[in-house]
Formats: structure tokens, sequence, C-alpha cells
């Protein structure tokens, strides 16, 4: 298994406490420059939600992010992947988040990383108030559905692959 793969099934076990072990998804308390919105349309397959470890992109309520084949939940944490997670709250969060619709050969690219035809895929770029940044691109296919990969730097991979799956 991929390194990262591991990163994101130990950090998954992490950062996904029960809402009353700390995670609060109406962020209440955010400093007033967190961004807690996500752009339309990709907000139909991400939120900000917060928790004792900061804020987090995560999927919103009725869908879940999984490790490919597997029930192993994911998150991507503004606090980035680091080995120990400081109790940081409302201290990690993101700073900016952009969407952008990809077409054409951007949108050939992004299918072509993790070998999936899509029809539709967006770009969500989310930099935090310190020195994490991510770039997920939101693919859809009529026949596969959606699904989603993250890139920690300009090198992604399809070890950061991840599923999106209905759960309602």
């Amino acid at each position: 298994m991929p390194p990262r793969a591991i990163i994101v099934m130990l950090l998954a076990a992490i950062a996904l406490p029960a809402p009353a072990e700390g995670n609060d998804p109406s962020c209440t308390g955010a400093p007033s420059m967190a961004r807690l919105d996500i752009p339309r349309p990709a907000d139909q397959w991400v939120r900000v939600t917060c928790g004792v470890i900061g804020h987090m992109l995560a999927p919103p309520p009725g869908w879940a992010w999984t490790l490919p084949g597997t029930t192993t939940p994911v998150v991507l944490p503004a606090q980035g992947f680091v080995p120990i997670y400081a109790m940081l709250g409302h201290q990690a969060h993101f700073a900016e988040i952009d969407v952008e619709e990809l077409e054409g050969e951007q949108l050939s690219e992004a299918a072509a990383r993790i070998a999936m035809p899509a029809e539709r895929a967006l770009r969500l770029t989310a930099r935090t108030n310190g020195s994490s940044a991510y770039t997920v691109l939101f693919m859809e296919s009529d026949e596969d559905g959606p699904a989603a990969y993250w890139c920690p730097s300009p090198d992604c991979a399809i070890a950061n692959a991840f599923e999106i799956k209905a759960t309602r």
C-alpha cells in the first residue's frame, strides 16, 4: 500500500471522532477570516467541518469519502498531514477556497490520472492559514458516478484517490 494511503487511513481514524467527542459541523466560534463556505457547484461534494484538530475538508451530509474499495473514511485537515496532531481547534483553518470547472484538455488530463472516464470535473484549491494547501479534483462520470483525488503538492497521484459514496 502506498505511504500516503496509509497516512490517510491513520488520519481518518484520528480525525473523525463522534460529534460528542469534539467535531462541530457548524464551526461555531470560528475566526472571521476562516473560510467556511464552499463555492458552488463543489458544495455538493465537500464541506468544511471543525474539530479538535482544526478545520477539515470533509464530505457533506449524505455522502462519504472512502479509500477505494474500503469503508475507511477520508478527510483533509487544515493542519496538514503531520505525525502527531495538535489539538488546535479553530487555530488551523482554511484561508482561501476556490473552485474551477475543468473542460477540454484539463478535464481529460484529470480523468486520466485515475483512469476514470469523466464528463464533469471540478478543481478545488484550499489554502490554509498555515503552510498547507490542497488541490482536490472532483470528477463525475455518467457511468461510474463520482470520485476524487487530492494533491498535497503539484504531484498528483492515483495513490491519493478516494471514492465518493452516497450514504442516504
